[in-house]
């Protein structure tokens, strides 16, 4: 693979609905129809999307998933629906398959199994009936997490307890997840329910408060806006950019790893001149990756793409400052032929270093690249557990979100039996995740602040150095003046212009590099997953307090991304002032 994948054109409809006994028998056969006509329609606006933005999308054939508890009632009949319509499966169960299959009469037992051979993926949950509630209402909230958007069918009635039907759609309603409600009575049409179809954005979590409209009338809007990419121009234009990205074997920019050795925080590496290659990222992330390749692969492409403009943005930085302090330097020396020659060529390499990576943009590339690694990176030990982050449902605001939301969808669900030892197996990429995390970021939080302190103490020096030459000289000068000749005099003055230029040039490296702030980050994040890393030793787990910690984690993870964008995007590559 020659440049960083392109997502492939996927879209996953959840299911969830009334067993046969609130399936009234003189409206089943308008309900089937109506559950057929609304996959159909669905998957006509999908495949409308994807000619529209075909460029965007890898061009193997669209996936168009349901995924469902298979239960007896709505799920069987969405199951045939999706199935004869070219839909793949994913089933969540919320229990083991020989336990569930007790749920089921004897003619529905064989669709069950039918639907369950067929299906693409098949996640069991070990769910007990000591608590059935809580065991459907963990597969509902899987099924969720897979779900762009959720068919319901529904008489409008309360909900029979917990994790079933009515639950299942206010939670979906709460995430902003739109909602297609087919009576389960057949007395009103399909409606779409999408809190999208105005611009209140209510936040209820009750479906009937939000804005709806028929099927038919806001359907395609509703998937135009799930699937496309970034409206934004200039996203669209930042996306292209990234999938002409290329393998980099080697960096040529040293400089930020030679000043880290300068300062005595670390060696330089070989990797710092040869750069890791996207496969070995994505073998390092999960080398046994069951069901997350297409992450793992899309993750390595991002790493080390961000990798390579992280070295070179910094590094260019910091020779902007240190070729200013040299030129400043170079100048009083003497502004005159022949060293006048080294003043031309000192501003010369600063403009030219400054243009060439404000016009490649290797700062922004860094963020985005870098963006996209993160989300990717929390995505897979989450896959692992069978959950993934949710939403955001509609317009993504950057091509960033919108790229790894794609790779979800085409990662789909996990296969797995999370029994004991299933949930012991999808532990260790989690934990593993956790530990491998609190470990950079304690190592990143002592490194950076050592690159911040000892910059701060050459700075604090390199005054204090220039604060005695001139008190010196100011004091030759007032009692002994005779001792001063006017080549002594001369180098006084290169020496007080010069040790001011290095140690602004250490403190502009600092001020940019914000090597403090990202200390102090990494301290933080290492104290917040020490302590998921010790509730995960502890086990054993159950499923849902595997999903609870992942979710932890992806918020942590996330979060921080977020506030490391919003501080580095102001801190552009600009030539010293």
């Amino acid at each position: 693979m020659d440049n960083p994948p392109k997502p492939r054109f996927a879209l996953v409809v959840g299911v969830t609905g009334h067993r046969p006994n609130r399936l009234p028998e003189e409206a089943r056969a308008g309900v089937e129809q109506s559950v057929v006509d609304t996959l159909e329609a669905i998957k006509r606006e999908a495949i409308g999307v994807h000619a529209r933005y075909a460029e965007f999308f890898a061009p193997d054939q669209p996936i168009l998933t349901l995924t469902t508890a298979l239960a007896d009632g709505t799920d069987i009949m969405a199951a045939e629906a999706a199935t004869s319509s070219e839909y793949q499966l994913d089933a969540v169960l919320p229990f083991l398959i020989k336990e569930y299959e007790k749920d089921f009469p004897a003619p529905a037992l064989k669709s069950f199994t039918n639907f369950r051979q067929k299906a693409r993926a098949v996640l069991e949950l070990n769910g007990s009936r000591a608590d059935e509630g809580k065991a459907y209402e963990a597969a509902g909230l899987a099924l969720l997490d897979a779900s762009d958007i959720l068919v319901a069918v529904w008489d409008g009635k309360p909900g029979a307890g917990r994790g079933g039907t009515v639950e299942l759609i206010y939670e979906a309603a709460r995430r902003g997840m739109p909602i297609v409600r087919i009576d389960a009575e057949g007395k009103i049409p399909a409606r779409i329910y999408w809190r999208g179809l105005d611009d209140r954005r209510a936040a209820s979590v009750h479906m009937d408060d939000h804005p709806f409209a028929e099927l038919s009338d806001k359907l395609s809007a509703v998937v135009d806006s799930l699937l496309r990419p970034p409206r934004s121009a200039a996203e669209q234009r930042d996306f292209r950019r990234y999938l002409d990205e290329k393998i980099r074997r080697t960096s040529l920019r040293l400089e930020f790893p030679l000043l880290m050795a300068l300062l005595a925080v670390r060696v330089p590496r070989w990797s710092d001149f040869s750069l890791p290659r996207p496969r070995q990222l994505a073998d390092g992330l999960h080398p046994d990756a069951s069901g997350s390749r297409v992450l793992a692969e899309s993750f390595g492409w991002a790493d080390a793409v961000a990798v390579y403009f992280a070295q070179a943005f910094r590094s260019a930085f910091v020779s902007n400052f240190v070729i200013s302090a040299f030129a400043i330097i170079s100048a009083v020396i003497s502004p005159k032929p022949p060293w006048s020659v080294f003043d031309v060529a000192f501003v010369l390499t600063l403009v030219v270093n400054t243009a060439v990576g404000q016009r490649s943009h290797w700062h922004h590339r860094w963020i985005e690249a870098r963006e996209v690694a993160e989300r990717l990176r929390v995505a897979v030990p989450m896959l692992a557990v069978g959950t993934r982050s949710f939403g955001p449902f509609g317009d993504p605001p950057t091509w960033t979100s919108w790229y790894v939301r794609a790779k979800l969808r085409e990662a789909g669900v996990r296969s797995a039996t999370l029994d004991d030892a299933g949930l012991s197996t999808a532990r260790k990429p989690l934990l593993a995740f956790v530990t491998g995390q609190r470990a950079y970021h304690q190592a990143t939080a002592r490194r950076f602040q050592r690159v911040h302190d000892r910059l701060e103490a050459v700075g604090k020096y390199l005054f204090i150095s220039a604060l005695v030459v001139v008190s010196a000289h100011f004091l030759v000068e007032l009692f002994h003046p005779d001792l001063m000749g006017p080549e002594l005099k001369r180098w006084v003055v290169v020496a007080s212009a010069s040790l001011p230029a290095l140690a602004a040039a250490s403190y502009g490296i600092r001020v940019i590099g914000e090597f403090d702030g990202a200390a102090r980050r990494s301290a933080r994040m290492q104290a917040q997953l020490e302590g998921l890393q010790s509730i995960l030793e502890e086990g054993p787990h159950s499923y849902d307090s595997l999903r609870d910690i992942a979710h932890q984690a992806a918020e942590i993870m996330l979060g921080d991304v977020a506030s490391w964008r919003l501080v580095v995007e102001s801190r552009n590559l600009a030539m010293p002032s």
